[in-house]
C-alpha cells in the first residue's frame, strides 16, 4: 500500500483538533497516573507492556511509551498513512512529555478499590483514546497500528488480532508474574476502555442497517417516509419459503434502511404495529458515506 507523498499539515494542526487531542491526552494521563500505574493495573496492548516495564525494569513509563511505540509509528508512516503516523507520534510524545514533567507525587491514586480502579481507569483511558482518534485518526497505542497492518496481511480482523495479543499479555501476567488479581481486573479495564472509546468515536448516532420483509411492504414504506423521513433501498424478492409451504411464493419488496441506535427500537415498534408478522433483522454499519447520510447526522 503506497501512501501519499504530500502531508496536509493544516489538517493535523487545526486549533479545534489540537484542543480535542489535548483533552484526550489529559484523560490518558489521568488514567495512567491516577488509576492504573499506582494500582499495577493494565489496559492492554503496548500500554500494558509499558506499565509492566515501569514496574519490573529501571525504564520510566514515559521512556518505554516512546520506545515501544516508535516501531509501529514507522510502520504506519510507510504502510498506512503519513498523517496518521504523525498524528499518533505527536499524541504519544505529548503524553510522554507530560508524564516526564509532572512530579512523582503530583497525582495520588484516586482510589485503591480494585473494581473502581478497573472501571474508572478504563473509562478514563477510553475517553482519551477515543478523543485522540476523533481528532484526526491518530492513536497512542501501537497495537492498534499492528492490527490495521495485520488485517491487510492475514485473514484475521483487527478485533481478533488485538484480542489475541491481549490474551497473551493477560495470561503472562496471570501465570508467569503470579498476578492473578491484577490480570483479571485488567480484563475489566480493557473491556471498559474499548467500549468507552467506541462510544466516544461513534456516539449514539452510530448507524444500523435494518432489513424488513413484510406482506404489507407498501404500508411499511409509507410509515417510514412519513414518520421517520428516512431514505430507503428496495430489493425485489419473494417471501413464503417456509417449512411445508414451499409452493407459496409471493413477490414482495425487501426494504433496507439506515437508522441510528437511538431510533432503532422505536422504528421496530412502529413496523410491528403495521405488520406484527414482519421479519426484521439489523446489523451495525462500520462506515457510511453520502449526502443523505451527512444530512441525517446533522438532524440527529
Amino acid at each position: 500500500m503506497k501512501t501519499s507523498s504530500k502531508i496536509n499539515w493544516q489538517s493535523i494542526f487545526t486549533i479545534k483538533l489540537l484542543l480535542v487531542r489535548l483533552v484526550g491526552v489529559f484523560f490518558c494521563v489521568v488514567a495512567l497516573e491516577g488509576f492504573l500505574i499506582p494500582n499495577n493495573f493494565l489496559d492492554g496492548g503496548v500500554t500494558a507492556i509499558v506499565i509492566l516495564l515501569g514496574e519490573y525494569t529501571p525504564l520510566e513509563v514515559y521512556q518505554s511509551l516512546i520506545l515501544l511505540n516508535a516501531p509501529f509509528f514507522i510502520l504506519s508512516y510507510f504502510k498506512i498513512g503519513k498523517e496518521f503516523a504523525i498524528t499518533s507520534f505527536i499524541s504519544v510524545l505529548v503524553v510522554s512529555l507530560i508524564l516526564f514533567l509532572i512530579p512523582d507525587d503530583f497525582f495520588t491514586p484516586f482510589t485503591t478499590d480494585k473494581f473502581l480502579t478497573a472501571s474508572l481507569g478504563g473509562v478514563s483511558i477510553g475517553m482519551g483514546v477515543g478523543l485522540i482518534i476523533k481528532s484526526g485518526g491518530g492513536v497512542i497505542e501501537g497495537l492498534e497500528i499492528l492490527s490495521i497492518f495485520g488485517t491487510k496481511k492475514t485473514f484475521f480482523s483487527s478485533t481478533e488480532i488485538i484480542l489475541f495479543i491481549n490474551t497473551i499479555i493477560f495470561l503472562f501476567v496471570f501465570f508467569i508474574l503470579d498476578g492473578q488479581t491484577e490480570a483479571l481486573y485488567s480484563i475489566i479495564t480493557f473491556y471498559t476502555s474499548s467500549k468507552t472509546s467506541d462510544y466516544v468515536i461513534n456516539g449514539f448516532n452510530e448507524f444500523i442497517e435494518v432489513t424488513i420483509v413484510s406482506k404489507k411492504d407498501s404500508e411499511v414504506k409509507k410509515m417510514i417516509f412519513e414518520d421517520f423521513g428516512k431514505a430507503i433501498t428496495v430489493f425485489k424478492g419473494e417471501r413464503g419459503y417456509v417449512p411445508n409451504q414451499t409452493e407459496q411464493r409471493i413477490n414482495c419488496d425487501i426494504i433496507v434502511i439506515l437508522t441510528t441506535r437511538l431510533e432503532f427500537y422505536h422504528l421496530q415498534k412502529q413496523i410491528l404495529s403495521v405488520d406484527e408478522q414482519a421479519f426484521i433483522y439489523s446489523q451495525k454499519v462500520k462506515e457510511t458515506k453520502g449526502a443523505f447520510i451527512n444530512q441525517q447526522q446533522q438532524l440527529s
